[in-house]
This record gives structure tokens, sequence and C-alpha cells, in this order.
């Protein structure tokens, strides 16, 4: 276990096996933390892969192990690191960012079902607009067409009571008389002729109607088609939306996002809060007594330059040099 957390920290086994025990318990611990975001975004990019972008099985695991892979990396930065302030902010400013992604994602793989359900509202709303302005778009052809239809179908009408009332002898008829003489002859043709007109009209209107319902069957067939109900940003407002509609939601979105901060900066937290162990202690230790040596010789060097300088069988020497040397 111990070798395994120094591989995983970044740490050499074979110096770390000579560590104080409170020391080994420090690697795992530094270990055991930083396995907990990587863990968990393994399983981020994983869901956001398979459940949210629908990818196939090896792809999924493919992206779950490359974020994983880079979470890992800036944990380990940050073990790896002395801390100063600077790296302190830029991983809590890096965790927030990351914390709201991954919450993000993993609930909109823990709420897939109600989130698929307000999406398909989505699409029929869609669909809906779509039909509406067709109809709209339409209406005016098929209002005109239908009224042209009403009036040959009246005009039928009254041409055919027209035509029974000669047969019939009726008082106010044409001729006067009953039976198909000349004038029922010529009543029944126009009674014929108004008949096939308005079959005729009526015929072209079902014939629009059928045609526009065509239409309209492919235009929503390609909206419905065309509607990405797999999209991330048409999720997150879903998701959003159905926060703002049920409370119930929202208090279990919130107690999830702040477990996800939790376990985001548990990293940090244990860096920035815990001890140095005594091993820590010792190589803090020995980089500060290394650096006051070294500066302790250069101190010591400095001054014996100084010190040369000054010698006397220099300062001849140098003085020898000045009146020696030739003018020009």
């Amino acid at each position: 276990m111990l070798k395994l957390s120094s591989a995983i920290i970044g740490e050499n086994y074979s110096n770390v096996s000579n560590f104080q025990p409170s020391s080994k318990r420090k690697v795992k611990l530094l270990a055991t933390c930083l396995m907990i975001p990587v863990i968990l975004w393994f399983i981020t990019g994983f869901l956001t892969s398979k459940i949210t972008m629908n990818h196939n099985l090896p792809l999924a695991i493919t992206i779950g192990i490359i974020s994983a892979f880079l979470v890992y990396l800036i944990e380990r930065t940050i073990i790896l690191s002395g801390g100063g302030w600077i790296i302190l902010i830029f991983r809590i400013l890096l965790g927030f960012i990351i914390a709201s992604l991954g919450a993000v994602t993993l609930d909109i793989a823990i709420f897939k079902n109600d989130i698929d359900n307000k999406i398909n509202n989505y699409k029929l709303e869609y669909l809906d607009s779509i039909e509406q302005d067709f109809q709209i778009l339409h209406s005016t052809d098929l209002d005109n067409k239908a009224l042209l239809v009403e009036r040959a179908y009246h005009d039928s009408q009254k041409a055919q009571k027209k035509y029974v009332d000669e047969l019939q002898g009726k008082k106010g008829n044409s001729s006067g008389l009953s039976g198909n003489g000349a004038v029922a002859t010529k009543l029944g043709l126009i009674a014929e002729t108004s008949l096939k007109k308005y079959l005729q009209q009526e015929r072209e209107l079902q014939n629009i109607k059928a045609s526009k319902e065509l239409n309209l069957s492919d235009k929503l067939n390609q909206a419905s088609i065309n509607f990405n109900a797999d999209g991330l940003l048409i999720k997150i407002k879903a998701l959003n939306e159905l926060i703002d509609e049920d409370s119930n939601l929202k208090k279990v979105y919130i107690l999830f996002t702040c477990f996800i901060f939790m376990l985001e900066f548990i990293v940090v937290i244990v860096k920035t809060t815990s001890k140095k162990s005594v091993d820590e202690e010792i190589e803090s230790f020995k980089d500060y007594s290394t650096l006051l040596k070294m500066n302790q010789y250069k101190k010591l060097l400095s001054s014996s330059d100084h010190a040369i300088v000054n010698l006397p069988q220099i300062a001849k020497a140098n003085m020898l040099l000045e009146t020696t040397r030739p003018r020009y």
C-alpha cells in the first residue's frame, strides 16, 4: 500500500520506506485523498459521454480515463508543490469550476428521466409551433377554396330544386307544367352541370387538404429529426427549469452540489490544514541548513577575494604594472 501510495503522489519509495510511521500515514492519506477526485471525474466523464452524449462504451471509457488523468495531474501538482497563496487561489478557482461542471454533469445523469420528459415537452412545443405556423401560412388558400366549394354546393342545391319543381309542376316553376318537358330537360342539364362543378370543387378541396397534410407531415418529420434532444445545452436548460419548478429537486441539487464541492476541495483542505510530518520537518531543516551554509560560503569567498586584493605583494605588483605600462 505504501509503495502504491508513493507512486501515486510521485514520491520515491526508497526514501518513503525510511520515513517515520506518522510520515508514512500522511503519504497514504494524501494518496487516498488524491484518488477521490480522480475516481469522481472518471465517473463524471464516463456518464457525461455515455448518458448525456449517447456515445458508445469504448469512447465513454476513453473520455472517462482522459478526464481522470487530467484531474490526477492537477491534484498531484498541488500535492508536490511547496504551497503558496498563488497556487492556493488558483486551486480554489479551479476547484469551483471543476466542481460546478461535475455537479451539472452528474445531475444530468442522475435526473436523466426527468430531464428526458422535459425535453420531450420542448419537442412537442417545437412541433406545435411549426404546425401552427404552417396552418397560418396555408389557411387563406384553404379557406378560399372551402368558400368556393360551399358556393358550388348551394348553386347545385338550387339547380336541383328547380329541376325537381319543374318535374312536379309545382307552383312557381318555369313552365307551369309537370313532366319532363323541354324546360325540365334544360333545368336537368343545368342541375347536372352544377353538381359536376360542385363535385369537382370538392375533389380539388380534398386534394389540397391531402397535399397540405402530406406537406405538414413531412415538415414535422423533418423537424423531429432535426431536433437535437441529446445536446448538452438543452439538457442543462431542462435541468435548470426543473430546479426552478420543483423545490424538492432543488434541495437535492443543492445538497449534491455541495457534496461534489467538498470532494473536489478535499486535496486542498488536507494539504493546507494537515501538519508537517517529522520527515517533512527534517527535509525542511536540511534545505534551510544547506541554504544557510551556501550563503556563508558566498560571504567567505567574497571576503577572501577582498583580502587577496589588499595583500602588499598584490598591491606592489599592480603599482609596477602601472608604472611600466607604455604611454602613447
